[in-house]
């Protein structure tokens, strides 16, 4: 995907697995392809998640059903280790169009995150 990336030249942007992963593997996801890796570019823009406030969501009881303090406390977790092997990268949490879920994530990562990604498909 990188090596497809150079030769069309866009930037990609990775989605940290914050469902059944941890921010450790996150941080070595960055350590890869950031440090390690020496073709393709760099990957400055990364996610936390996707879509976990859903409740048809796979993890939406471990991160969204309390509407979204535990997937906000976890995405400061992520942020902390990403950014300690690569402090250049930018790092958004996942949004919805509106509601207590934007509020309760923003709570716990307002300091810490560079953006949100908002997730809504208008059917």
């Amino acid at each position: 995907f990188l090596d497809w990336c150079a030769q069309v030249k866009c930037r990609p942007m990775f989605t940290a697995n914050v469902g059944d992963g941890t921010p450790a593997q996150a941080a070595r996801w960055v350590e890869y392809v950031n440090r390690k890796r020496t073709k393709g570019p760099r990957v400055e823009h990364w996610e936390i998640g996707n879509e976990i406030y859903g409740d048809w969501h796979k993890y939406y009881d471990k991160w969204g059903k309390d509407g979204g303090t535990a997937y906000g406390k976890a995405v400061r977790e992520y942020v902390m280790a990403m950014t300690a092997v690569d402090p250049d990268i930018k790092i958004t949490a996942v949004w919805r169009l509106g509601g207590d879920w934007n509020r309760n994530v923003f709570k716990e990562v307002a300091d810490v995150i560079d953006g949100v990604n908002v997730h809504h498909y208008a059917q």
